[in-house]
């Protein structure tokens, strides 16, 4: 299996389907809660507001708005964050989606009650 540097990744690249080392879906994206975020929200661990870090095109984001969250979908692919909107428009969902580079200030200190890994805190430095 192909592997990659994440610090040069062209995360757009990826999830356009367009990375030659990574052709079409990104493995993480299973469509659906990942199962050990699945077991903790039926723990009742979660607290509002909630921050997706790289939350991508919005699998975790959009599961937990569906359950009455409010959360926030935070990735650096800007073309992630497109899907993840269009992919809230289609189901009616609401939730914030921004693109952010998460090693620097977002404009969020002191506002999230729960922060989820989005397979992105390995990244930053």
């Amino acid at each position: 299996m192909p592997t990659f540097n994440v610090n040069t990744v062209d995360w757009d690249e990826l999830y356009n389907g367009e990375a030659s080392y990574a052709p079409g879906n990104p493995g993480w994206n299973i469509g659906e809660l990942q199962p050990e975020l699945a077991a903790l929200e039926r723990q009742r661990r979660f607290r509002s507001p909630v921050l997706d870090s790289g939350c991508g095109v919005g699998v975790t984001t959009l599961a937990l708005a569906e359950k009455g969250y409010d959360v926030v979908g935070l990735d650096l692919s800007a073309s992630a964050i497109e899907q993840a909107k269009h992919a809230a428009a289609d189901r009616g969902l609401t939730a914030e989606f921004g693109v952010a580079d998460l090693s620097k200030k977002t404009g969020y200190d002191s506002y999230f009650g729960t922060v989820v890994d989005g397979l992105v805190f390995h990244c930053l430095p």
